[in-house]
């Protein structure tokens, strides 16, 4: 794809040189090699000003889809990205904030103009901890910005290194804030909605609550305190190059059971005072960004010395990077008048008492134009409506490939609003939804949370039925289950901590417990466990200490229960580093360990014996999350955080397929022909994407997308795949009839 170009034609007013009305054409290019960033809603590019008078200025340009897939991104959504930008591109703000210029759209596209920061993000430089010291002055400086969003009831609710850009590298460092994508002006004094990524995201973004806010649950509200836990995150990994909470399930020991913090012997008193703060479980206990600035721990920010004054002004004019009157406060936007029948429009924008107005064209050649240049200003003519409260009716096509071209994106034709059926499960004292399945013939649907089992007949009506619930005293947690036509297994733990395998046989239509076997692992501390689809194998892995010689073992245990439930131990090994999570293929031959949160190890079963203790393993450079039903094809997560497939090979060797998402997933399940793949990722209002499987390019291309009104913890697909069931931190489930 050639690179795309804009062209804004300003219209400038200079009375004092009797100049009424000039245009004034630029023409800014786009660095086809340089997409600075990509995400799930949008890419960020590069541009350069090739002729007019900015020209060999650079900056920033933010491309956002307004349509993704049948869903498209809400104006209420682009409405709060853009109320940040308006408000912190003041020059108030300038040294806390990336700023922008202005936006203009197009019929598919939002794109807001930025400064550009050569030096990146400040993941860039996380590869090793940083001193203290250094640590302490990014978050300043980070909590000044936060300071000014709150104040002004903002919250930025996706605060992690990738989104504070570098503008001076350390020891003097100089940070900025940026990507409001996620920002949502806060109206009253409660903030009801969670966003945010991966390993940021404060708990109770990911449903996580502690005893006491869970009692509080109608009360439970998260304005700010959800950006303070990601200073938190950040303050960490800056200081330790560790993340900190990698794995949900140490997440969930610290908030629901209670566990301490687990404080870094590495680091001072002092920060770790401050990150124990702000990553306080509760988020009614953690500082204010004002209470958290006064913080001692962020005094030794005060020994590197920075000169912001002398930073403010230097590296704007040695970027060349294209600026707009610096007195100008990004505090509104209009649509544009309609300039007749070339189709360019205009707006204005009111700068130091000099009009102007400007029309923007977009094109790959010339064919293409866009309909909105929105700059910044003061205020927009009277009586006009801004584009957002049209909905966007100002729109034309753009021309071209989509950023993400060389990934099928094709939509299916003649789509359909899916039917949708919710049940309530149980009586709201079972906990978080653990996982759904299905029985193979499609009879039953189980749905298992942490302190039962609800289990569903579905009638050919389609209708859902309590057939019962299974259930016990001494149960602590379910963490594991899988259903057969003829059983249902799981895995529980007691009070002790002792874990069990547990199966019960369908009998006249209902569920007998018959089966209990004690695992023997006693001298185990798991981390990591998973249960084949079929319910005969189970895989665990965790950590021991050896006194003798000072020292933690780690360990991966495998057992099978026959279909005479007959439980066996399968295998035994002994790894050098730890197992933070385990995924089984659906028939248990194969099954995949994440270790030390940097390398995969596959294992697959030689022979037909599922006894044998002979296995083969391929390291691979990607977290497994799901095998496809044949094992072909796996669901991953790369290093860099992005959603990829990775497809066997005949010589049964793993290879990276094709990227789905430059974010990574929290789950993916294949339904059981292997024909459709869902996915549930980190934005709560996404819900779940669906894509299908095209067997004659041997790709997946995005079906179409179900919104959720909860947050999703886990997806299944019916036998038939014309169903899927999502299951919540709550107790709803919802039934997608497809």
């Amino acid at each position: 794809m050639q690179p795309g170009y804009t062209v804004h034609t300003k219209y400038i007013s200079d009375p004092a040189r009797g100049i009424r009305r000039r245009a004034v054409e630029e023409k800014w290019e786009r660095d086809g090699a340089k997409a600075l960033g990509r995400g799930t809603f949008g890419t960020v590019w590069f541009e350069r000003c090739t002729s007019g008078p900015s020209a060999g200025q650079v900056r920033a340009v933010k491309q956002i889809y307004k349509n993704f897939g049948p869903m498209s991104v809400s104006t209420k959504a682009l409405s709060g990205e853009l109320s940040a930008i308006m408000k912190f591109s003041h020059q108030l703000y300038r040294h806390c904030f990336v700023q922008s210029f202005g936006w203009y759209d197009s019929q598919d596209y939002l794109y807001i103009t930025m400064e550009y920061l050569p030096r990146g993000d400040l993941s860039r430089y996380l590869e090793n901890r940083l001193p203290e010291a250094e640590a302490s002055l990014v978050i300043l400086q980070v909590l000044e910005g936060l300071d000014f969003m709150h104040r002004n009831k903002f919250a930025h609710r996706d605060l992690k290194p990738n989104n504070i850009l570098v503008q001076h590298a350390g020891p003097n460092w100089w940070v900025k804030i940026s990507d409001f994508g996620t920002t949502k002006q806060i109206e009253t004094t409660v903030l009801r909605t969670g966003v945010g990524t991966g390993t940021s995201q404060a708990p109770e973004v990911r449903g996580l609550f502690t005893p006491a806010d869970m009692a509080d649950y109608s009360e439970r509200l998260f304005p700010l305190a959800v950006d303070i836990w990601g200073v938190g995150a950040i303050a960490f990994r800056m200081a330790t190059g560790r993340i900190l909470f990698s794995a949900l399930r140490d997440l969930y020991s610290y908030v629901v059971q209670g566990f301490a913090f687990p404080f870094e012997e590495s680091l001072s008193a002092e920060c770790n005072a401050f990150v124990s703060s702000a990553m306080h479980a509760s988020p009614k206990q953690r500082p204010s960004a004002t209470t958290a600035l006064t913080h001692p721990w962020l005094k030794l920010a005060s020994s590197i010395s920075t000169d912001l004054h002398e930073e403010l002004v230097t590296p704007m004019e040695e970027l060349n990077v294209a600026v707009e009157d610096p007195t100008v406060e990004a505090s509104a936007e209009w649509p544009t008048i309609s300039s007749g029948a070339d189709e360019k429009t205009e707006s204005f924008i009111k700068v130091s008492g000099t009009s102007r107005s400007s029309t923007t064209r977009i094109g790959k050649s010339a064919n293409v134009s866009a309909t909105t240049w929105i700059g910044v200003g003061s205020e927009p003519p009277n009586d006009e409506k801004t584009p957002l409260d049209e909905g966007f009716k100002h729109q034309q096509k753009e021309a071209g490939s989509s950023p993400h071209a060389t990934i099928a994106q094709q939509t299916s034709e003649n789509q359909r609003v899916p039917r949708v059926q919710v049940l309530k499960v149980g009586d709201g004292q079972d906990g978080v939804m653990v996982s759904t399945a299905y029985s193979p013939d499609g009879e039953v649907l189980a749905i298992c949370m942490e302190h039962a089992i609800h289990i569903y007949t579905v009638g050919e009506d389609g209708q859902f039925n309590e057939m019962g619930t299974l259930r016990n005293p001494e149960w602590q947690l379910i963490e594991s289950m899988a259903v057969t036509d003829q059983r249902i297994v799981a895995l529980t733990r007691n009070s002790r901590g002792d874990r069990s395998l547990e199966a019960w046989h369908k009998k006249d239509g209902h569920y007998e417990s018959q089966h209990k076997y004690r695992l023997g692992i006693d001298d185990l501390k798991l981390d990591a466990w998973a249960l084949s689809q079929d319910s005969t194998t189970l895989i665990l892995g965790g950590h021991r200490r050896n006194r003798f010689y000072n020292k933690d073992e780690f360990h991966m245990r495998a057992f099978y229960l026959s279909d005479r439930n007959e439980l066996k131990f399968l295998a035994w090994f002994e790894l050098e580093n730890r197992i933070s999570w385990i995924v089984v293929s659906p028939d248990g031959g194969q099954f995949t360990q994440y270790i030390d949160n940097t390398t995969s190890m596959i294992w697959q079963r030689v022979g037909s014996n599922p006894f044998v203790r002979h296995l083969r393993h391929q390291k691979l450079p990607w977290e497994v999350i799901n095998f496809s039903p044949d094992g072909s094809l796996l669901a991953a997560r790369s290093q860099d955080g992005k959603f990829v497939i990775i497809r066997k090979s005949k010589l049964g060797r793993y290879a990276e397929m094709q990227q789905l998402f430059d974010q990574e997933p929290m789950v993916a399940a294949f339904s059981p022909d292997g024909r459709f793949l869902a996915t549930i990722l980190q934005q709560p209002e996404v819900g779940v994407v669906v894509w299908e499987k095209d067997m004659h390019r041997n790709v997946l291309f995005k079906k179409c997308m179900l919104p959720s009104q909860t947050k999703v913890s886990s997806v299944t697909f019916s036998p038939d795949a014309r169903q899927i069931v999502t299951g919540s931190f709550h107790d709803l489930a919802t039934i997608w009839h497809l």
